[in-house]
């Protein structure tokens, strides 16, 4: 009786898996290979496109998978049930923590950061040969490094890594830490984070692309306008139980509740000309037109993202002309996802501002800067992204 009871066991898990399946291929089957296609076409041709490929559909059918919003507030209901603190994935970096003030956080462990800063500092040494200043800005980090607030008995592992990195760098490249601005300011660390995401709010990136441009005026006397910079200059529409980031896509929203959407557009005239090379993609008008991708707002929790509303997606390379621009000044901003919310705002100090996303930028950083008459290289990082040999393939 228990060998037919086991075997009906597997028969009915099986049957489960081959129905869900199915019903990904029928329901989501086109969508999950146009988005691959569309992120193979991203990445250009080179010698990792077929890997790239076959790890991006890999990714697009776990994302899409029928019923999958389902399994997750079960288990999010699960969990809540039981009040636990972690939330496990088969890999380290994708286990989820609910910190002591509520929100949730992921923690990098066991990485060594020595060889991506090696890397950095052979591109600082390309800069510096070619005359073009740069500036190595340190994002914070969802766990504060002051107080972490994570459960009893854990450390904080990624905020370390980040110091380990800055000490290497520091000593042959101008850096700007917004961890210790942040922490000196004495600022509501945890209103500084989307609740159920790893990112900083929209208003975050406002205020700190204030920072990033009185940095690069004070140690390089750049040419920027910062007449728009100031929170003033801004409007705030707020989206009550809007957002549910990655973290709470994980755990589910029974688990983890809703952030609130806040999108903030200028009140300020202004005209800007976006390139998207990979996507032959040009979009022009005022920034609600061009730079915000206001057709990705949307409420549908597990399908819709809102945070790419600011630029978009990570392109490879993204090109912002300041048509109403009163200087000259050309910035390229190498950048993970912390810079898209900073990108609407700083775009209006400078005539141009280029974006490039190493993850899948072809070619010579050094090179791009030089035959485009850069003025200023700002690299912007969170720490988790310290561990990733991508975001450091510089040449």
């Amino acid at each position: 009786m228990k060998f037919v009871k086991k075997n009906w066991l597997i028969f009915f898990s099986a049957a489960v898996i081959v129905l869900v399946s199915l019903m990904t291929v029928v329901s989501r089957g086109k969508a999950i290979v146009t988005s691959t296609i569309s992120y193979a076409k991203e990445y250009g041709m080179c010698s990792g496109l077929f890997k790239v490929t076959i790890s991006e559909f890999e990714g697009q059918y776990t994302e899409q998978l029928f019923g999958k919003s389902y399994f997750v507030q079960c288990l999010g209901l699960f969990n809540k049930f039981l009040n636990k603190k972690i939330v496990l994935d088969n890999e380290d970096r994708y286990t989820v923590y609910k910190m002591n003030n509520g929100a949730f956080a992921q923690n990098y462990i066991g990485y060594d950061t020595t060889q991506y800063a090696q890397n950095f500092l052979f591109f600082s040494t390309q800069m510096e040969h070619i005359g073009i200043p740069l500036l190595y800005v340190q994002a914070p980090f969802k766990i504060d490094k002051y107080d972490n607030e994570l459960p009893y008995g854990l450390s904080d592992e990624t905020n370390p890594l980040a110091d380990n990195f800055l000490q290497i760098v520091s000593n042959d490249c101008s850096t700007l830490d917004i961890r210790e601005i942040i922490h000196n300011q004495n600022l509501d660390y945890k209103g500084l984070f989307y609740s159920t995401d790893h990112h900083w709010t929209a208003e975050t990136g406002l205020w700190a692309s204030g920072v990033l441009a009185d940095k690069l005026i004070e140690s390089f006397a750049i040419d920027l306008d910062t007449t728009y910079i100031s929170r003033d200059n801004y409007s705030f529409t707020v989206y009550d139980d809007y957002f549910l980031g990655s973290l709470g896509k994980r755990t589910g929203i029974l688990y983890s509740g809703v952030d609130d959407f806040v999108l903030i557009e200028p009140k300020y005239d202004s005209s800007y000309r976006v390139t998207i090379p990979a996507l032959d993609v040009i979009r022009e008008g005022p920034c609600s037109d061009s730079i915000l991708f206001k057709e990705y707002m949307g409420k549908n929790y597990f399908e819709d993202d809102p945070g790419r509303v600011y630029t978009g997606d990570n392109y490879s390379l993204m090109v912002i002309q300041n048509l109403l621009s009163s200087n000259d000044t050309r910035i390229l901003l190498v950048k993970d996802s912390f810079s898209k919310s900073v990108i609407p705002s700083f775009a209006s100090t400078c005539k141009e501002l280029h974006v490039i996303d190493l993850r899948t930028f072809e070619g010579s950083v050094s090179e791009y800067a030089k035959s485009n008459d850069i003025d200023c290289v700002v690299v912007m990082y969170n720490p988790s992204v310290v561990v990733n040999p991508e975001f450091f393939e510089f040449e």
